[in-house]
């Protein structure tokens, strides 16, 4: 449909004159689909004219009609006959939804090109319109066609030349698939459109790839251009990935007594579309400043407890049932720092959340700044940690006390003064006597049972002494 095809009809004179064909002219209900080179023309006894029949058919379909011949030495009729053929696109399916795939990876989906007419289909292109995420390639090749050009999987290759372009430095190419090429900076030939043809009934299957590096909507179409009409697949996926958030992203213990602990909690947070992976937890200082997780993920969709920890060949390893997806814990020993567990990870589906335990253990009096590192495949994150570690120090004013003579049956009293010089608060638990004659003397007057740092509280003690002599306690 939309050519011609020709035919010869030969006009021959078994006359003893000059034959003389006046006209050639067409009937029948096709009869503008067919045509005739030349009339009127005179054939010489003995010789023959070869006159040229054209068909031009219109639609697709079968088409007749009559030649009729008219001349000075009879009439003839030629009966004609002709079949318009067209290729014919037809793609399925039209739509390709690619749905979640994780930021940085891909996933293929195909679509078929048929040829559903009745003559060789040629595809001249096929594109897409947004290829930094929806990319074309070829599957392996049909049968009898040479897969020149095309790698293991059947997909386009890459090819790299030099600047001489002669035919011996050129790329093979497969048969039937033409692949138009231009050249970029550094000579690496890029593929820029797909050609091949089809014979009637044959089909070819078209990969689309789609690869989002971020989260978010991405839609595109696929364009194929063929001389059997044009087709335009819709490509539609969603890129997701997984957010880290952690809060706070700063832990203060304040002032802790040495010998003492404090625990402080930092949520983790899961606010991406995809699950996050916290692949490593670290202290700077695992000594002074340790992780550990509770025994509970909270929020989110599908959280789980997390697991009972079990001493492993490689270290502390969690024992996770088959089907324990969303919270896949592990945990880690590293000797060398003599502490239990200093490495942590696990997975947190999209809105759930883990909460970390930092425990806080001085060891010396000091000021302490470090640092709690996550990293993770949905970012990394860094929670200042600080602390001081602080003691008491008790001083007592005066440090002896002579009280002199006192009569049998009476009593002498003393204040005492105790002063806290340290840097914590000072707890006063009780006051006791020892010595030969520790029974003679008695608190009168309590001290406080508290005091901070740079401050003091007063206490009197008693002498009542139960014999002669020089007492003492």
């Amino acid at each position: 449909v939309g050519t011609s095809t020709d035919q010869v009809v030969t006009v021959s004179n078994t006359g003893t004159s000059d034959l003389n064909v006046s006209s050639m002219s067409f009937t029948g209900s096709d009869a503008d689909n067919f045509s005739v080179d030349s009339t009127p023309f005179t054939v010489s006894p003995g010789n023959s004219q070869v006159v040229t029949v054209s068909f031009s058919p219109d639609i697709v379909g079968v088409f007749s009609a009559s030649l009729n011949i008219v001349s000075d030495g009879g009439s003839d009729t030629v009966i004609l006959s002709g079949n318009g053929i067209a290729p014919e696109l037809t793609t399925d399916p039209l739509d390709l939804t690619f749905g979640d795939v994780l930021a940085g990876e891909s996933i293929e989906l195909t679509t078929t090109v048929t040829n559903t007419g009745s003559a060789t289909l040629t595809v001249s292109d096929i594109v897409s319109n947004n290829p930094a995420y929806f990319t074309v390639s070829l599957p392996a090749t049909r049968a009898g066609q040479s897969d020149s050009g095309y790698n293991d999987s059947g997909k386009i290759r890459p090819v790299s030349i030099s600047n001489d372009l002669s035919e011996s430095k050129k790329p093979a190419v497969s048969q039937g698939r033409s692949l138009t090429r231009s050249i970029e900076t550094g000579n690496n030939i890029i593929l820029t459109a797909i050609t091949f043809t089809l014979n009637p009934g044959e089909s070819q299957d078209v990969m689309v790839t789609f690869a989002p590096d971020s989260a978010g909507s991405f839609i595109g179409t696929l364009n194929i251009t063929s001389d059997g009409g044009d087709a335009v697949v819709s490509l539609e996926g969603t890129g997701i990935a997984p957010e880290l958030t952690v809060d706070p992203l700063s832990l203060s213990f304040g002032d802790i007594i040495l010998s003492e602990t404090a625990d402080l909690t930092a949520t983790i947070s899961n606010t991406g579309s995809a699950t996050l992976q916290i692949n490593d937890m670290v202290s700077s200082d695992p000594v002074r400043f340790t992780v550990s997780l509770p025994g509970v993920a909270l929020g989110g969709t599908g959280g789980s407890s997390v697991l009972p920890i079990q001493s492993g060949s490689n270290g502390l390893r969690q024992k996770s049932p088959g089907d324990l997806k969303q919270f896949d814990h592990e945990i880690r020993s590293d000797i060398s720092n003599g502490r239990n567990i200093t490495n942590m990870a696990f997975s947190l589906a999209p809105g759930a959340s883990q909460d970390v335990i930092i425990t806080f253990v001085p060891d010396s009096p000091d000021a302490f700044d470090e640092t709690l590192d996550i990293t993770s495949d949905g970012g990394d994150a860094t929670v200042s940690l600080s602390g001081n570690c602080v003691t008491p120090d008790i001083l007592i004013t005066p440090a002896s006390h002579d009280y002199g003579e006192v009569e049998l049956g009476e009593s002498g009293n003393t204040e005492f003064t105790v002063y806290n010089t340290g840097t914590s608060d000072l707890h006063i638990s009780g006051i006791t006597f020892t010595g030969d004659n520790a029974s003679d003397f008695s608190v009168t007057t309590q001290p406080a049972s508290s005091i901070l740092p740079g401050d003091s509280t007063d206490f009197q003690i008693g002498f009542n002494p139960a014999g002669t002599g020089l007492r003492s306690a």
